[in-house]
C-alpha cells in the first residue's frame, strides 16, 4: 500500500503488479495487514453486488463520516443508504440532467469570458495554471441555488477563502504525503473511535489539515441549507436540483431529515466537484498534448451546429470524438484509483480465470474470511488489455471509434462499461451530470482557445483527494500556454 500512495506518477507499481501476477493478487497493507488487489471482472461484480458479503471498511467509512457526515450518502449503508438514495434519485435523472445544460453552459461560457479577459493583457498567448478555474468552475455547476445563497446570505460560494485554503491545503498534503505519514494515517484509522474523538483536541498535522477542511465543508453546508430555507420563506421559486428535491421529500413525508439534507452537500460539493474538475483538468491536459484533438472537436462541434439537427444534452452526445476523449480520461485517469471493502462474513470471490496459487494450486474461486480486506482496483481493471486493448496502456481516444474496445459482457459500471462511477448499488449518482459538464465544459474552451503545454514543463500524477497533476515535481497546479482560437 505504501508504494501504491506514494509514487508519482500514480500506478507505477500497480500497473506492474498486474503484469506480473494478474488481476487478483495479494499486497501488504500499511500497518502489516493482508489485502486483495483484484481487477478481475468476474471477481469485481462479486464485490459490488449487493449480497451482503462486503461493506466499506471501517477506517474508510472512518474518513466519511468525519469528511461527510453521519447522513451522507458515502456513508450510510443498508436501509438507510436505500432510503436516501431512493429521495435523491430524481434530481440525478435523465429529465433532471437534460434541464441543467443551460446553466452548465452559463458557467462554461463564465469561464471562457475570464479566460478572454486575462488575455487582453497578453500580445499573443499567457501561461496559467488552470486548476483552479477548472474547480471554481465545476463547483458553480454543481448546483444551480448558488445563486440563491449569494442574494439570500450574501455568501459567494466560489469566493470563499477559508474553503478554497482549506481545500488547497487537504489535496497539497494528500500529494505530498511521507512514508511516515502514509503510516501514521493508517495507524491512527485503526484506533477505536473514541480515541479518535479524543484526538480531534491534540490532532497530528495531516490530521488537522482533513480536520480543518471539513469545519469549513460544514460551515458552507449550514449556510446553503438556511439559503434555501429562507429562499422558500420568501418566496423564490426553487430550483430543481437535488437539495431543493430533498427539501420538498422533508416537507411532504419527512423521509429525510434536515440534517441529511446538509451532509449531501459535502458529498455533492466536495466529492462530486473535485473529481469532475480534476477529470476535466486532465482531458485539457491531454488536448494540449495534442493539438490534433483540439481541431476534431472544433469540427464536429462546428458541423453538429450547422445541421441544427439536435440540441441541449442530445447535441453534446452526438459529438462522437468529444465523447471517446471524455471516456478516454475516465479511463485512463481513474480519478479514485481504488476502492476499499471488507468482508463482513466468510465467503467466496468467483474469478473469470483460474487462478495458480503459491502452492502451484489451480482455483476458479477463492476463499475469503470475515475480516478479509479487499482493494477494488480501478486503475488496474482500466488497464486490462483483455478489455481495452493491446495499448491499454496509452492514452488513446480512437479505442472507442475504431471498435477495438470490445466489452461483452465482461466489464462493469453505468458509463461505457467504466468503473470510473463504481457499479452497483453504490453506483454514482451524479454519473450523467459528471459527463455532461465535462462535455460542455471542453467544447466551450476548445472552440475559443488554443492549448499547448508550455516549453520544459513536465506533468505527473499524483493520488491526493483524486488525482492531481504536479508540476515540475512541486506544485499541484496544470499551467497551459492558453491564446485565443
Amino acid at each position: 500500500m505504501l508504494e501504491l500512495q506514494l509514487y508519482s506518477p500514480y500506478g507505477k507499481h500497480e500497473f506492474e503488479w498486474q503484469k506480473q501476477y494478474g488481476p487478483v493478487y495479494s499486497i501488504k497493507g500499511c500497518i502489516g495487514e493482508d489485502r486483495l488487489m483484484v481487477s478481475d471482472t468476474t471477481a469485481l461484480r462479486a464485490i459490488l453486488a449487493d449480497n451482503g458479503d462486503f461493506r466499506k471498511s471501517p477506517q474508510h467509512q472512518l474518513v466519511n463520516k468525519e469528511v461527510f457526515g453521519n447522513g451522507s450518502v458515502l456513508y450510510v449503508h443498508g436501509e438507510q443508504h436505500r432510503r436516501i438514495r431512493a429521495v435523491m434519485n430524481p434530481a440525478f435523472s435523465t429529465a433532471a440532467i437534460r434541464a441543467r445544460v443551460s446553466s452548465l453552459q452559463a458557467c462554461a461560457q463564465h469561464l471562457s469570458e475570464k479566460w478572454e479577459s486575462r488575455l487582453e493583457s497578453h500580445s499573443v498567448a499567457g501561461i496559467f495554471d488552470i486548476f483552479q478555474d477548472i474547480h471554481e468552475t465545476t463547483l458553480s455547476g454543481v448546483t444551480d441555488e448558488l445563486r440563491v445563497v449569494k442574494a439570500v446570505m450574501g455568501y459567494d460560494v466560489t469566493n470563499d477563502k477559508e474553503f478554497t485554503k482549506a481545500y488547497k491545503n487537504l489535496v497539497i498534503t494528500g500529494a505530498k504525503r511521507s512514508k511516515m505519514a502514509i503510516v501514521t494515517h493508517a495507524a491512527l484509522l485503526a484506533l477505536p473511535p473514541w480515541a479518535i474523538d479524543v484526538l480531534k483536541f491534540f490532532p497530528p498535522r495531516d490530521f488537522k489539515t482533513l480536520l480543518i477542511h471539513c469545519n469549513a465543508s460544514q460551515r458552507r453546508a449550514d449556510i446553503f441549507l438556511k439559503s434555501q430555507i429562507e429562499a422558500r420563506k420568501l418566496g423564490i421559486e426553487p430550483e430543481n436540483d437535488l437539495f431543493n428535491v430533498m427539501l420538498d421529500s422533508h416537507k411532504s413525508s419527512a423521509e429525510v431529515s434536515l440534517q441529511e439534507i446538509k451532509d449531501q452537500f459535502g458529498t455533492i460539493t466536495v466529492a462530486g466537484e473535485d473529481t469532475t474538475a480534476n477529470s476535466i483538468v486532465w482531458a485539457l491536459y491531454q488536448l494540449a498534448k495534442n493539438p490534433e484533438y483540439q481541431k476534431n472537436i472544433r469540427e464536429e462541434f462546428v458541423e453538429a451546429q450547422e445541421s441544427k439537427k439536435k440540441e441541449g444534452l442530445e447535441f453534446y452526445e452526438g459529438l462522437p470524438f468529444l465523447n471517446a476523449l471524455v471516456k478516454e480520461t475516465l479511463r485512463f485517469y481513474s480519478m479514485v484509483p481504488y476502492s476499499e471493502r471488507i468482508a463482513i462474513k466468510d465467503t467466496v470471490i468467483p474469478v473469470s480465470e483460474p487462478i495458480t496459487t503459491r502452492s502451484g494450486q489451480q482455483i476458479t474461486q477463492i476463499p475469503v474470511k470475515k475480516g478479509q480486506y479487499v482493494q477494488i482496483a480501478i486503475s488496474s481493471y482500466h488497464r486490462l488489455p483483455s478489455l481495452w486493448g493491446p495499448d491499454a496502456e496509452e492514452f488513446n481516444p480512437m479505442r472507442w471509434l475504431d471498435g477495438r474496445t470490445k466489452l461483452g459482457d465482461k466489464a462493469l459500471g453505468p458509463y461505457a462499461n467504466l468503473l470510473t462511477f463504481l457499479g452497483g448499488p453504490r453506483t454514482c449518482l451524479g454519473w450523467r451530470f459528471a459527463v455532461l459538464e465535462m462535455q460542455i465544459v471542453l467544447c466551450e474552451l476548445v472552440r475559443k482557445f488554443n492549448l499547448a503545454l508550455p516549453e520544459s514543463s513536465i506533468i505527473e500524477t499524483a493520488h491526493a483527494i483524486s488525482l492531481v497533476p504536479i508540476h515540475n515535481r512541486g506544485n499541484v497546479e496544470l499551467p497551459l500556454l492558453v491564446s485565443c482560437a
